[in-house]
């Protein structure tokens, strides 16, 4: 089918569709066309990675839907290109509302590194994404965590002049050292992530309705 077929860097309609948010016609991609919509471009992003850098959430828990993917929410955590998950890429574009889904979600883990080791917190710092970098931090991600070049998320907002999020992390790192009721919060939210991601996986191994057989 014309409409399936990928162009040469393996872009295919359902990943602009997810891009722009439209849900209708992803709807009609996947049930009608029967798209993949885990297909991967030649970088090896799918469409739900297409959505997060938008910051479609509709698209998100579109894709997400286990009626689709059969996989129950386990999207969350695909690695595409350089090893990134969608958390990364919703983080370094400032995508609050879509980095909180994630995060709730349950099956993505907040400090998962891509082939650079960097961090979706990294990736935030870098790119001077002060609500999501204060988010993740609520959220009880690490703030230690060295890329391969031994870099630090505080050093990437250092290194681009982010001096507002240098100051936040050196403060969060403070409190968190110094009050041990401040760290509460955040370590039970992380506890309580890594429960949901094991409840998850537990009912994806349980999962044996067969997946239809895309055309693409």
């Amino acid at each position: 089918m014309e409409l399936a077929r990928a162009d040469a860097q393996g872009t295919s309609v359902l990943h602009v569709a997810a891009e722009a948010g439209d849900v209708g016609v992803m709807e009609y991609l996947i049930e009608r066309a029967m798209i993949d919509p885990e297909i991967r471009d030649v970088d090896g992003d799918t469409p739900f990675h297409a959505a997060a850098r938008a910051g479609r959430l509709e698209a998100l828990k579109f894709l997400n839907r286990g009626t689709l993917s059969g996989r129950h929410g386990t999207l969350d955590a695909t690695a595409g290109y350089n090893n990134a998950t969608a958390l990364h890429l919703a983080a370094m574009n400032g995508h609050k509302a879509v980095v909180s889904y994630l995060l709730t979600n349950g099956t993505v883990d907040i400090n998962a590194q891509d082939y650079d080791g960097r961090t979706a917190l990294a990736c935030a710092c870098a790119d001077g994404m002060k609500e999501v970098v204060e988010l993740m931090i609520q959220e009880g991600c690490r703030m230690d965590i060295q890329d391969a070049e031994g870099y630090k998320p505080i050093h990437h907002a250092a290194l681009n002049g982010f001096d507002d999020i240098v100051k936040l992390v050196m403060v969060q790192t403070a409190m968190l050292k110094l009050n041990e009721d401040a760290s509460q919060g955040p370590k039970q939210r992380a506890q309580q992530r890594e429960y949901n991601a094991k409840l998850r996986a537990e009912d994806v191994d349980d999962f044996d309705i067969a997946q239809p057989e895309y055309g693409i």
